[in-house]
């Protein structure tokens, strides 16, 4: 008879054993940092990239789709964000004045029929009115079971642009990933 499925080597039930607590405990901690972690958002997808144009310049760009957990309404979001690199990569913030950062936003849903993306609401570009170092770009989307395309799949694609040293320096366009909203 081979007992090596309980012994404590390679393949053992003890090994086992203390991976699936490892998996659970890391499980665990993932779910309790994202219960407490989420404040304004009840339900967001979302992803941020950096964009070098000097050695010292780079524009940070995140593109969200989230449910005001207040409201309900659905929103695609662009937050674009002048930064240097004075105390690390992307890290310093740098005050542009009124016209000088520009945001738009693209909000897909997935039409299951042409199992493709469609753009369900789009911002075009749009400035900053005073003189800051980020800029949020909204496209709403309605209440649930009330949405503009109805419900489904949505993602969002944003895109920004700082008149930096004469010239804009524009990001590539930044997915936020997908969800299923109602």
């Amino acid at each position: 008879m081979n007992f090596s499925a309980f012994a404590p080597g390679a393949g053992g039930l003890f090994r086992r054993t203390r991976t699936w607590c490892v998996r659970l405990v890391l499980t665990l901690l993932v779910g309790v940092v994202f219960a407490l972690g989420s404040g304004g958002d009840a339900h967001a997808v979302s992803r941020e990239a950096y964009f070098t144009s000097e050695s010292s310049f780079c524009i940070g760009e995140r593109s969200s789709t989230y449910q005001s957990s207040y409201s309900g309404v659905l929103y695609g979001e662009s937050v674009t964000r002048s930064l240097g690199n004075y105390y690390g990569p992307c890290t310093a913030a740098i005050t542009k004045p009124a016209g000088y950062l520009s945001g738009r936003v693209f909000v897909y849903k997935w039409d299951e029929r042409s199992r493709d993306w469609f753009v369900c609401r789009r911002s075009g570009w749009l400035y900053n009115s005073g003189s800051t170092y980020a800029l949020s770009v909204y496209a709403p989307l309605g209440y649930p079971y009330n949405r503009w395309c109805g419900s489904g799949w949505y993602g969002t694609e944003a895109q920004g642009s700082v008149w930096h040293r004469g010239a804009w320096r524009t990001t590539e366009p930044v997915w936020s990933g997908s969800d299923y909203y109602y």
